[in-house]
């Protein structure tokens, strides 16, 4: 696809990486295996490097961790795709997700509602939901995630998490990083 992009001369290719929910689930077990993710990763990287096409990967908070471990200065992306990130995955840190029934959400993929706007304002269900609160602190985050030296540029991702691992807090299922602190 990338090769496709660039012969067409896209000038983007955003890579959306598959978190297993919704009509995901269906698709357990098929995903990418924890190497098979950080070879992905990596080959974005280098690709990103290479400054042919820009490259965004989405739903994939481990890039800002290859990003630092390749010795990138982070403020090179404040402009361009990666001008949002100040981190892996903001979701219920810097924005939420309104769902057709009026659910708030951390993103479309987090499976578990932080309240409804038919019954609080939006303002009230950002300031005061528990999984929010939560979301916004990596140090409540479990596992190998909470044991990280990059879980406040990463912190994996939440959603996939849930899916996979039944509790939002626990460590990213498809992270293969081991961190140094123990």
């Amino acid at each position: 696809l990338l090769r496709l992009a660039k012969e067409i001369g896209t000038e983007a290719f955003h890579v959306f990486f598959l978190v297993p929910t919704g009509i995901g689930r269906g698709l357990k077990g098929k995903e990418l295996s924890q190497e098979e993710y950080e070879d992905c990763l990596n080959w974005l990287y280098e690709e990103l490097k290479n400054g042919a096409i820009e490259i965004k990967p989405t739903c994939a908070p481990h890039f800002m961790r290859i990003l630092i471990q390749k010795g990138e200065n982070l403020k090179r992306f404040e402009k361009g795709p990666f001008h949002t990130f100040s981190r892996g995955c903001l979701g219920g840190i810097s924005f939420c997700f309104l769902s057709s029934k009026g659910e708030i959400k951390p993103c479309g993929y987090f499976e578990l509602s932080c309240g409804s706007i038919r019954e609080k304002a939006l303002r009230e269900i950002w300031e005061t939901s528990p999984i929010f609160s939560l979301l916004r602190d990596p140090n409540n985050l479990k596992g190998k995630c909470g044991r990280c030296e990059y879980k406040f540029v990463c912190g994996g991702c939440r959603a996939r998490a849930l899916s996979l691992k039944g509790d939002f807090l626990e460590e990213e299922p498809n992270c293969s990083y081991e961190p140094k602190v123990k």
